[in-house]
């Protein structure tokens, strides 16, 4: 659109998208390009200090989707799944294709949700993924107490199968339809900043978390999805078919 070649964004478009929807979103995409080049672009300084009350509070629930993200436990699980999968068969081999398996099934699930999202809405998946990831983790924890390793493997599956439907592709979305087009690239940056520290931060406290909780490990990433999902169903908006500016006049 930004090139002119409307057409082809309009064709693009409607393989996305129905008909109807296609034409509104281009519309918007038109007249947010034409508003966005009379507008002053905001920097990240801007946007966090200076911007208005409601473009502050999306950027603060952008940060909180994408920091639940990472202390949810997913990567938790897909760097710790084979030594989990080696004590559940006691094999090697078994628990390395068990972990590949883990990854392929991300990716069909991911996969799948890019068909749901649109059809469904962004909370009710946001909800479905992070309460079905609480009832995992609690799972998850009362399977290890009780040594039953073969469901602990089977609900770790769960667990991924729920992050990818909605906890892993929809804080990507929604950086593009949160924002104005002018605050897109300096939210996203806070954003994925957020992201990228929340993963280091579950990456150098995990090992020794589990050594001090044990079989209890997953109980800090239950409690905090748990509360995740409490906030999504108090605070977070629905994005789908909203402008950016209809969504900020909410928080106004």
């Amino acid at each position: 659109v930004m090139k002119g070649k409307e057409n082809q964004a309009r064709s693009s478009l409607q393989q996305l998208r129905d008909f109807s929807t296609a034409e509104i979103e281009l519309d918007e995409l038109v007249e947010g390009i034409s508003e966005t080049s009379k507008e002053t672009q905001h920097s990240i300084w801007s946007l966090v200090f200076n911007a208005r009350y409601g473009l502050k509070v999306l950027v603060l629930i952008a940060c909180i989707l994408h920091i639940s993200q990472q202390f949810s436990g997913i990567n938790v699980v897909f760097y710790y799944s084979t030594p989990i999968f080696i004590k559940v068969f006691n094999s090697e081999s078994i628990a390395q294709l068990l972990s590949l398996t883990l990854s392929g099934i991300n990716i069909v699930a991911v996969m799948v949700a890019t068909y749901l999202i649109d059809g469904l809405g962004r909370k009710p998946l946001l909800l479905w993924s992070s309460s079905s990831m609480t009832l995992s983790s609690v799972l998850i924890v009362i399977a290890f107490c009780t040594h039953a390793d073969k469901l602990s493997a089977l609900f770790l599956v769960f667990f991924v199968v729920s992050f990818a439907i909605g906890l892993g592709p929809i804080p990507w979305l929604l950086l593009a339809e949160l924002f104005p087009t002018n605050a897109v690239a300096s939210a996203a940056s806070v954003a994925c900043a957020s992201n990228w520290a929340s993963n280091f931060i579950v990456g150098l406290i995990y090992l020794p978390l589990a050594e001090l909780l044990g079989n209890l490990s997953f109980l800090p990433f239950a409690i905090f999805l748990g509360l995740f999902t409490l906030f999504t169903f108090k605070f977070f908006p629905e994005t789908k078919g909203k402008s950016s500016d209809l969504i900020m006049a909410e928080f106004t």
